[in-house]
């Protein structure tokens, strides 16, 4: 399954998803840890998201 595939079947914009992993993942250091590198998968990326929400809820 391709990555775009991944982000679709997870109910993720893959656009967003992309550009999201493009803008985030070259900050990890290099030989991360698998349980870093777990929380950049589609399913974990809308938990982000909602969680973000959530905040921003909070915040205003």
């Amino acid at each position: 399954m391709t990555l775009i595939e991944s982000a679709k079947a997870n109910g993720v914009n893959p656009r967003d998803y992309v550009t999201y992993l493009l803008n985030e993942v070259p900050q990890l250091p290099d030989f991360a840890k698998k349980e870093d590198l777990e929380a950049y998968l589609p399913w974990n990326y809308q938990s982000k998201l909602d969680s973000d929400e959530e905040f921003n809820l909070i915040a205003a």
